[in-house]
Order: C-alpha cells, then structure tokens, then sequence
C-alpha cells in the first residue's frame, strides 16, 4: 500500500492523473532467445508457429523475441529451443500496449514531461518494471 501511494504521488506531482490503465494493456508471454549472428526472425517462424507462439520478432539487440498466451510461456519456450536449438536468455511476463491505443508524443514539452516523470518513477527503489502505451520509446 505505501508502494502505491509514493507512486501515486510521483505521478500527480509530475502532472499527472491516477486512473485505471490495464485496459490499455493486453497480458503476454515473452521469450528472448541468447543472440545469434545474423538472426532472421522469418527463418524461424514455422519453428515459433509449431511452438505455439503468437508472434516472433528481434528486438534492438538482435535476439529474436517470441510472444505467447501468458499461460505457455515456458512450454513454447522450450519447444521453440528444442526445434531451432537456440538457447533461452529470459522468460518473462509483460504488458503489450494495444495497438489502437498507442497515444503519440506531440511535442518537445510533453517530451520532456514523460522523461521527468520516468526518471522519478525509475528512482523509486520499489518500483519494478514500467510499460507505456506511447508510440516513442523512453
């Protein structure tokens, strides 16, 4: 409880308004695999779909990224290791921004609002992991 009151406090002293957002958010699994040379996420998309995975990207690092129900996210994982033989770096849970509801950064002040109020929200020893339905990344 106190968590949730020094981050609401954060946000309403940055600006902000405390509401609901989960449904903004759809709940996914997401499996990085270890980084390989060259990795081609179209390579592997039979491997992903007889995996069970929702979806197969890299991410800015170049691993590929799985997506899956939250619910399999360790068994798509391991099948998708055990068909292409590439090794898991991280399972994880997330909250994926809904597309339709990804809002857009106009301008150089609500820039630099958002990056302020992240900055506090990172320096909060408590808090643990931060999603945002922006189309920017911060």
């Amino acid at each position: 409880a106190r968590v949730l009151q020094d981050v609401r406090y954060i946000i309403k002293d940055h600006g902000g308004i405390v509401t609901p957002t989960t449904f903004l958010f759809e709940r996914k699994g997401r499996v990085v695999m270890e980084k390989q040379e060259a990795t081609d996420p179209d390579e592997y998309l039979d491997q992903a779909i007889e995996a069970g995975a929702t979806d197969i990207t890299t991410d800015d690092k170049g691993r590929l990224v799985l997506l899956t129900d939250p619910s399999e996210t360790k068994t798509v994982g391991e099948l998708f290791a055990n068909l292409s033989s590439l090794v898991i770096e991280e399972l994880e849970m997330i909250w994926d921004p809904n597309t339709d509801s990804l809002v857009e950064v106009q301008d150089e002040e609500q820039t630099k609002a958002l990056e302020d109020l992240l900055s506090a929200l990172r320096e909060d020893p408590s808090v643990q992991e931060i999603y945002l339905n922006s189309t920017e990344q911060f």
